[in-house]
């Protein structure tokens, strides 16, 4: 927890400016939605580029901290995390107990225990005593790569339909909390988020071009697969992208 005379770290009661289309940075409704979406999508076609993500770790710290404290425990700690060859990419978190926590998806090692040796020995000293650490599997990437961003995306909650999944997960850091809201340990990315977001762009002004070329097409094929696809839109989309790749 942070300083108990220190002020919330997080936001209350954000909403949309209705200006999405142009935001970015994490710190307002807008741009978190827009950063999100590029994160997440980049997660996974790093995944789809190198490895399967496997392996999932939650870190914490007990007792107060602040801002500029953990900002520095958090730097020894990934410094000394590279030089154990810990790879990984983590995401931090404020939450309702006016905490920081962080989330990591750990490439290297894989196997659950030596991951946890290597990080409790990576701990800075004067916070070892404070570490809690929580390890798992991850099975889905997409919904974990939605999940570790807050994303915003429809899906089932208690079996219960929302068009926010990760809405009441979803906290931002209040405009004066100077703290980093992601980054990676040692190799973890196999191209420059900025290059990967770049293939994403072109890829999807690609399949625009396409789509009114192979709209015919892809209403026959939706009357012969209409019950094991979701949509014509799907069905569009996909002859639009296969299309597209086939002028690369």
């Amino acid at each position: 927890m942070l300083d108990s005379n220190h002020h919330k770290i997080y936001q209350v009661n954000v909403e949309c400016s209705g200006n999405q289309k142009f935001a970015s940075g994490w710190k307002s409704l807008d741009g978190y939605f827009n950063e999100s979406k590029r994160l997440s999508i980049c997660l996974l076609i790093n995944a789809k580029n190198t490895q399967k993500y496997t392996l999932h770790a939650i870190v914490k710290f007990a007792g107060d901290m602040t801002p500029d404290e953990h900002q520095e425990v958090w730097k020894k700690f990934t410094r000394n995390m590279r030089q154990k060859g810990i790879i990984a990419f983590w995401v931090r978190e404020p939450t309702l107990e006016n905490q920081v926590h962080y989330h990591l998806i750990v490439v290297a090692p894989q196997a659950i225990e030596t991951a946890k040796d290597a990080i409790e020995k990576a701990c800075p000293r004067s916070h070892i005593d404070r570490l809690k650490l929580h390890f798992g599997a991850i099975e889905h990437q997409v919904g974990f790569c939605h999940h570790i961003s807050k994303a915003k995306v429809e899906g089932y909650i208690n079996e219960k339909y929302t068009s926010d999944k990760w809405q009441m997960k979803r906290l931002l850091f209040a405009k004066d909390i100077k703290l980093e809201k992601h980054g990676s340990i040692g190799k973890f990315w196999l191209l420059p988020k900025a290059t990967i977001w770049k293939g994403v762009i072109e890829r999807e002004k690609g399949i625009k071009l396409h789509e009114d070329q192979v709209y015919e097409d892809a209403k026959r094929l939706y009357q012969l697969v209409s019950v094991s696809v979701p949509s014509l839109k799907y069905v569009v989309r996909n002859l639009a992208y296969f299309a597209w790749k086939d002028t690369k």
